[in-house]
């Protein structure tokens, strides 16, 4: 997210032609294995039409199969922590307005290049989020593939965020990582003091699993009730990627 934020970045993709501008923003993506995965393809404009279409489609099915069922054509959405805007673009052509957040201007950029509309509003939640957006106003929030990357103070400022955001009533789609013997706890991350270890946790994109007890008490203290808990996989048709083997949250304001 640092690397994908520096400002050169920013002035290339600004200063690009707009008919060349997508081509440079899924370059630009490309660098962050976070959004482009999977084994190299032939050429690199074969790789980069491979995973545009597989980061479409997969949120084509989240759409259908998670998030349509709570959203009507005048609901407000908040899509927190958007990364490439593919899934923000689907739910803002269903919705009344879409913000969309994350964490670099680098990629809010690459995204608003990329899945642009005119309800769409694409906002660095560390910079121009608070003002952006009324109090009380969002009818529903939803956040993929990002608690399992931030710490247990974060999660407490992310559900804060939450409550203050949401009309009464609003819910929140809150997809997790519970305990797996294939994830670390943010303890454990932690205590390894290895050199390696230490650059990891520094450096690294960190994944965590935590409880449920644990995201249970982090939305009791920040006055968010715990609707009910499902398997993504039992609300999706087939993996994509982790998403798949994780769990949704329903809260609710």
């Amino acid at each position: 997210q640092t690397f994908l934020d520096a400002k050169w970045i920013r002035f290339m993709i600004g200063n690009t032609p707009k008919n060349y501008r997508k081509t440079v923003a899924l370059n630009v993506l490309a660098l962050s294995p976070h959004y482009f995965l999977g084994e190299k393809a032939k050429t690199k404009k074969s790789f980069l039409i491979r995973e545009y279409k597989r980061n479409l489609l997969s949120r084509q099915l989240l759409y259908k199969h998670v998030v349509s069922k709570y959203i009507t054509p005048e609901s407000v959405v908040i899509d927190y922590g958007c990364g490439p805007g593919f899934l923000a673009k689907i739910v803002a052509s269903k919705s009344k307005k879409l913000y969309a957040l994350d964490i670099s201007d680098g990629v809010l950029l690459c995204a608003d290049t990329i899945n642009h509309r005119e309800n769409l509003n694409y906002l660095n939640v560390l910079k121009n989020m608070a003002s952006s957006i009324p109090d009380g106003s969002v009818d529903l929030i939803y956040t993929f593939a990002v608690l399992q990357h931030v710490s247990g103070k974060l999660v407490d400022d992310i559900f804060n965020l939450f409550h203050e955001k949401l009309k009464e009533g609003g819910k929140a789609l809150i997809q997790v990582q519970l305990p797996d013997p294939k994830w670390k706890t943010e303890d454990e991350w932690t205590a390894d003091q290895s050199l390696m270890g230490k650059l990891k946790y520094k450096y690294g994109l960190n994944c965590f699993s935590n409880t449920l007890s644990f995201y249970q008490e982090k939305l009791a203290n920040n006055r968010l009730k715990f609707r009910s808990m499902a398997e993504m996989k039992e609300l999706l048709p087939y993996s994509f990627d982790d998403i798949y083997n994780q769990q949704l949250i329903i809260a609710e304001k």
